[in-house]
């Protein structure tokens, strides 16, 4: 007797929408299944958070082992995070900014891409900061003064910087 949760449609498709329609590993268009990072009978559960799309060919070299040249539960749960990094986590200004930022380490991988923002800004920006992607350092100071000293701002301006680990990041991405 098979107790096992039917998924429902509407997962199925975020899941299909996260992963462009292709397999989370290779990128093939089809065919495709949806597979759970950690198996079914143990998590018993249909989650967002432990499924992923794969080919049928990537599903079926899926291995429980721990040998980082095998698609096993390791590397699977890092593609998802990945996935749900760029796809869900982030805005679309700040997949715009990593897509700048790829296209600048595509043309020469040693470089260092930056952005200068006035730091009113840094909010939109705050989840790659978080997340350890970017880095910043306060560039200037002034003050703006307007016909009354209470509208008076400051212009702080903050330079935005990818961090090692956001140049790793965007090196293993293809966007």
């Amino acid at each position: 007797m098979n107790n096992r949760i039917h998924t429902p449609a509407s997962l199925e498709r975020e899941l299909m929408i996260e992963s462009g329609y292709r397999c989370a590993v290779c990128k093939t268009p089809s065919p495709l299944e949806i597979d759970h990072i950690i198996e079914y009978s143990i998590v018993k559960e249909n989650s967002f958070e432990n499924m992923i799309v794969l080919c049928s060919n990537c599903h079926s070299r899926k291995s429980s082992g721990n040998d980082p040249r095998e698609i096993n539960r390791i590397s699977l749960k890092k593609i998802k995070d990945n996935l749900m990094m760029l796809n869900g986590r982030y805005t679309d200004l700040e997949k715009r900014l990593l897509s700048e930022f790829k296209k600048s380490l595509d043309a020469n991988p040693n470089s260092m891409p930056y952005l200068d923002i006035n730091i009113t800004n840094y909010i939109f920006f705050k989840y790659l900061i978080d997340d350890g992607y970017l880095n910043y350092h306060v560039l200037k100071s002034g003050i703006m003064i307007s016909d009354s000293d209470e509208n008076s701002l400051n212009h702080d301006q903050i330079r935005l910087f990818l961090s090692e680990s956001g140049k790793e990041f965007l090196l293993k991405l293809s966007m």
